[in-house]
């Protein structure tokens, strides 16, 4: 996967061995942008909700939820596997 920036939009472009098993393309909002790149970067949920609640200052009782929707719909679509979070 490959996270670009067109023209203020930002795409997740699957590439390799993603190709076939999820959408080519799909555009992601700010909070989704924000939270693929702390995944990418942290490599674990839990890594990724500590640096997730240290920038954002708000509790991890309410990041929590949205963050899990969030992975869930990621591994629904295929850009996402189990063994990636």
């Amino acid at each position: 996967m490959v996270l670009l920036e067109v023209c203020g939009e930002h795409l997740l472009v699957a590439t390799g061995e993603a190709r076939g098993r999820c959408p080519d393309i799909t555009q992601l909002n700010d909070a989704g942008t924000q939270y693929w790149t702390i995944l990418c970067e942290e490599g674990t949920l839990r890594a990724a909700l500590d640096r997730a609640q240290k920038e954002t200052g708000s509790p991890v009782q309410s990041l929590l939820p949205g963050l899990l929707r969030y992975v869930a719909k990621l591994r629904e679509s295929g850009y996402l596997l189990e063994e990636d979070a």
